[in-house]
């Protein structure tokens, strides 16, 4: 997936797309969050502008307190 490094990624878009990762890759949210490092961010968390990360964060806790509170 080729993503322009300038466009702001939403909290959204992560949250569906670690969803997808934890899904395709049957992983829990620890694996997902690394699989998603390493494609999207490529190892570098500052690829992207402080807003992207932010959102990342917050999609990040949000899926990890829904894992939480379903188990």
């Amino acid at each position: 997936m080729k993503i322009n490094r300038g466009s702001v990624l939403s909290k959204e878009y992560f949250s569906a797309y670690l969803s997808h990762v934890m899904t395709v890759f049957r992983c829990n949210v620890d694996e997902a969050i690394e699989k998603t490092i390493e494609r999207l961010f490529p190892g570098d968390l500052n690829a992207f502008e402080d807003e992207t990360l932010n959102n990342f964060s917050i999609a990040f806790k949000e899926l990890v307190n829904e894992k939480v509170i379903a188990v």
